[in-house]
């Protein structure tokens, strides 16, 4: 819904998720958060980003242009990323 957000910014709740989109609405939402990433100046280089969602978020965002990715829930299950996110 938001896109790519400020870690200080406040947002209201909501239920919304890629789980039932299509691949080209995902195609989508990936360029949107793309071309945020763009504008915000990140270095795509140099600047590591650590993936805190599943496969279907970073699928079509993450291309060979990122240098440094780190998938913090690669091969876990859903019981250890929520004791990883309790902590």
């Amino acid at each position: 819904k938001y896109h790519l957000l400020d870690p200080e910014k406040e947002i209201s709740w909501y239920d919304e998720s890629l789980k039932n989109k299509s691949a080209s609405e995902i195609r989508e939402w990936s360029q949107k958060v793309y071309n945020q990433l763009k504008e915000s100046r990140v270095d795509f280089v140099n600047d590591e980003f650590y993936i805190l969602a599943g496969k279907k978020y970073y699928k079509y965002l993450i291309t060979d242009e990122f240098k440094k990715v780190h998938y913090v829930y690669e091969n876990k299950g859903i019981g250890q990323i929520l004791q990883f996110l309790s902590i």
